[in-house]
């Protein structure tokens, strides 16, 4: 993020103007407005300022740049103090303008939550203008009337309030009439004070004095931009079933106040943009656009989706201009704009047009080999003309030799041309002018291009033809791909797909191969037909990869319309798919990512995808409810549950409520952070060390020494040596522990006394001569093996043998490799491991076969 975004810097420079004169502060609040133009609370400044020193016109220049642009409740009551403060003198003129100016902004921030105390300050200004009538007087009736309906019907902080008002209003004009009409409103005001509480819960996770900043991705960002999710998600619902307009009015109030915060968003601004255009208002949609560019001038993805809109509507020309900006001044401009501008024109111009521009482009020092791909294709699939697409790659031929992706695409449109002869050729050429570094994916592709061997043919054959009940769809494919590659017949290669499509529909793996024969073809009306009958007889959950393959495919060969047609099918077919499904419905800024990239180029960069990434990840995430454990980063344990922390002595069968972890707290590991620092033992387990390792994390403890309740239960319930094992396990930073150290402590951790107990009567029990158990064995964690007879032996047993000769030399000669007791350095227990396993794997070798020829010789023995 630049320097000029920097908040603490912002803050500062804020509160030093507040003691600076106007003159001196002026350009300080025009730097920082500049800077972040939707800070409410600095325009709020800047416009106190003037009006301290009576500035009027200053005054009114300012409210017109950020009021509506920022619909922030405390900057519009500046705004009418102002108006009544200028209007207090100019009498019954005066009153109506004040009036006009209450309507203004009750017309853009009467539906905010904190709006309560405009209400109400509206509804005193009604009840103090003066009536020299009757008819006047019954005007100013009705009028405030009017006003407490409208507030009661709007879930505000004060609504409560404003209805006991209301009532007392009805009662003093009439008692009569208050009873019908409180009656009528009681409904309605129980329903808006409902949503009033509802609404409330989101609103409250909002950050009100945020600064709208470019995203870095930090935790703080992500669930501001999550809370703003939920509000608006919220809105849409229509949860008080209000009349669509008012609905829509605060759904739009909602984005409006999210860009203050959000405005360096392309999301947002494109959710807004194409919820109006869903909504019918085109015109609404523009304007957003429009606002867009200009918050964002750097930002591609919107000027394709704005291009994208005015092209769709039939405004060719204004769609036309935005794709020039994109070309910009042709010193800069990006090979993916060429390409973008190559197929509007192909769309919307011909043929013709697009072959002038094309022609141009390729003389561009900006020109790569991406347009050169681009257009031999858009000539193949579109107009149908090979020879054109083949001159092309020849002439990218020439330049782009160097460039192995290049080659390899060319290498493709040949494939489909079924033209193994010059593939080899083009293969030969690469590879003699490239690096062998660079040549791996040639010679890999080169080795595909062989012919397959005779007999493997005749098999395939007949595997074919007597139907086999074990033939899968993959004999179908290779047999067509045969027939169609080695024997020139596309005709035997339709028919053998065509065939296999009646058995294999439900394979979407077959569909697709299909396509591909068909695309090799350049086939688009039957890859069409292909697609269509394969997604009516596909269940949605399986459909996914073939939903994928139509829209590229429709990318390639169809229109603007159908593009967007099967886009929109597809979403509506994968909503039934999981409990995301609604979410798949909305547009997404990714969609438009998705359409405008060809090959490795890309509308946006690598932060910004990864940036969307992270977005899809959490608002899947962002609707499920998890509950908090009891215990912070331990085992989740709720204190509604109390049968978790039961002990094991009493065998309670009664299931404990499954808690799952909060996956929406999920941070990426860095391993530069510090690790957590080991807290101060409790007084009721001295024997644990609470540290940040995660092995320890089912026992965690509680600052300052003092234990829960719940941690007390996890103590008692916990076996001694695991108890043991949990307190010598060392604090480590990262997710890998140090095996050594573990592996000691696991060696060296004193177990219960039972199991040893009986593992060692056990081992009295055996008869002299018989192999002495290992310190495995003894402790139980092996599994019992049987006892061979006297004419065979374990590979064990000979590595024992050998191993007590060695220790005899070494050390002491009455002693064993077992009687020894362990050493206490970590690395020489698993140097003694490690020579352990290679002796036992060579003697295995010996007695029963290499690893590789173990199982067949165990299954003809």
């Amino acid at each position: 993020m630049d320097d000029k975004y920097n908040i603490e810097a912002a803050e500062i420079l804020a509160n030093n103007a507040l003691h600076l004169p106007i003159t001196q502060a002026a350009p300080i609040y025009e730097q920082l407005l500049s800077v972040f133009p939707t800070a409410a609370k600095y325009w709020k400044q800047y416009v106190e300022a003037n009006m301290l020193v009576n500035n009027d016109d200053a005054t009114k220049q300012i409210f017109s740049r950020c009021l509506l642009n920022c619909l922030q409740v405390p900057l519009w009551q500046c705004y009418i103090r102002f108006i009544r403060k200028v209007n207090e003198k100019k009498g019954v003129e005066g009153q109506e303008e004040t009036r006009k100016a209450f309507d203004f902004m009750l017309n853009y921030v009467g539906v905010d939550i904190a709006s309560g105390p405009v209400w109400m300050e509206y509804i005193t200004f009604l009840k103090l203008l003066p009536a020299t009538s009757p008819q006047e007087e019954s005007q100013r009736m009705t009028a405030v009337r009017k006003a407490y309906q409208k507030a009661i019907l709007t879930p505000t902080h004060h609504i409560e309030q404003l209805w006991k008002e209301y009532e007392n209003f009805e009662n003093s004009v009439s008692r009569q009439l208050a009873k019908g009409l409180i009656s009528e409103y009681q409904p309605k005001y129980n329903s808006a004070r409902a949503v009033y509480r509802e609404r409330k819960k989101y609103v409250d996770e909002i950050d009100w004095n945020m600064l709208a900043v470019p995203p870095t991705g930090s935790s703080k960002e992500e669930q501001q931009w999550m809370a703003w999710k939920r509000l608006l998600s919220f809105e849409k619902g229509n949860p008080q079933r209000i009349d669509a307009a008012s609905s829509n009015k605060r759904i739009i109030f909602t984005y409006e106040q999210c860009l203050m915060y959000l405005y360096h968003y392309p999301d947002m601004w494109y959710n807004y943009a194409t919820w109006h255009a869903k909504s019918g208002s085109t015109e609404a949609a523009i304007k957003v656009f429009q606002r867009a560019v200009k918050a964002l001038p750097d930002s591609d993805m919107l000027k394709y989706a704005y291009a994208e809109l005015e092209e769709s509507r039939g405004a060719i020309q204004s769609a036309k201009k935005l794709y020039e900006s994109l070309l910009g001044d042709g010193v800069n401009t990006t090979a993916l704009a060429h390409i973008q501008f190559i197929r509007f024109l192909r769309r919307n111009e011909g043929v013709e047009a697009a072959r002038k521009y094309f022609l141009d482009a390729r003389k561009s020092p900006t020109c790569t080999y991406h347009v050169y791909v681009a257009y031999a294709l858009m000539a193949f699939c579109l107009d149908k003309d090979p020879k054109v697409a083949h001159n092309v790659f020849e002439a990218g031929l020439k330049r782009f030799m160097h460039e192995p992706v290049y080659v390899l695409e060319y290498a493709d449109f040949l494939s489909r041309l079924n033209d193994d002869r010059n593939i080899r050729a083009l293969f030969e050429r690469a590879l003699s002018s490239l690096p062998p570094e660079e040549s791996v994916e040639f010679v890999n592709r080169f080795n595909c291009t062989k012919f397959i061997d005779g007999s493997v043919v005749y098999m395939i054959q007949r595997y074919y033809l007597l139907k086999s009940p074990t033939c899968t769809y993959h004999v179908y494919v290779a047999y067509a791909l045969m027939a169609f590659c080695l024997d020139k017949d596309p005709k035997v290669a339709h028919n053998v797909f065509e065939a296999g499509l009646k058995r294999f529909m439900h394979e979407p793996v077959y569909v697709l191969e299909y396509a591909d024969f068909l695309s090799r073809l350049n086939d688009d009306r039957n890859i069409r037909a292909l697609f269509e009958r394969a997604l009516s007889s596909l269940p949605p959950e399986e459909s996914v990869e073939v939903w994928k393959r139509f829209s590229q495919f429709e990318q390639t060969y169809g229109d603007l319309a159908s593009m967007l047609k099967v886009e929109q099918r597809r979403k509506e077919a994968l909503s039934r798919t999981g409990e995301e499904g609604a979410s798949l419905l909305e547009n997404s800024l990714q969609d438009v990512v998705s359409r405008y990239s060809f090959m490795d180029l890309w509308p946006c960069s690598s932060k910004d995808l990864d940036h969307f990434a992270r977005q899809e990840w959490l608002a899947k995430n962002m609707t499920k409810k998890v509950e908090k454990p009891a215990i912070s980063n331990g085992i989740g344990i709720t204190e509604k549950d109390p049968t978790v922390v039961s002990s094991n002595s009493s065998n309670s069968t009664s299931s404990a409520k499954v808690v799952y972890p909060d996956t929406s707290k999920m941070v990426v590991y860095d391993p530069r952070q510090n690790p957590g620092t080991a807290m101060t033992p409790n007084a009721t387990s001295p024997a644990i060390l609470v540290t940040s390792n995660p092995l320890s994390t089912p026992m965690v403890g509680t600052v300052g020494g003092g234990s829960s309740s719940a941690f007390d239960e996890i103590l008692k319930a916990t076996p001694p040596a695991l108890v043991a094992f949990l307190a010598n396990l060392p604090a480590v930073e990262g997710p890998t522990p140090n095996v050594d150290i573990v592996l000691s402590i696991c060696l060296q951790s004193d177990l219960p006394i039972s199991q040893a107990g009986k593992s060692a009567t056990s081992a009295s029990q055996m008869p002299a001569g018989a192999p002495t158990p290992s310190t495995s064995d003894l402790s139980g964690s092996s599994k019992s093996h049987p006892i061979p007879g006297s004419s065979s032996f374990r590979p064990r047993d000979r590595y024992l043998g050998k191993r007590k000769d060695l220790d005899r030399q070494e050390d002491d000669e009455t002693a064993t490799v077992q009687s020894q007791p362990l050493p206490r350095d970590a690395f020489r227990i698993r140097q003694i491991h490690k020579t352990r396993a290679s002796s036992t794997s060579q003697t295995g070798s010996a007695s029963y076969g290499s690893a590789f020829s173990g199982d067949l010789s165990g299954s003809t023995s």
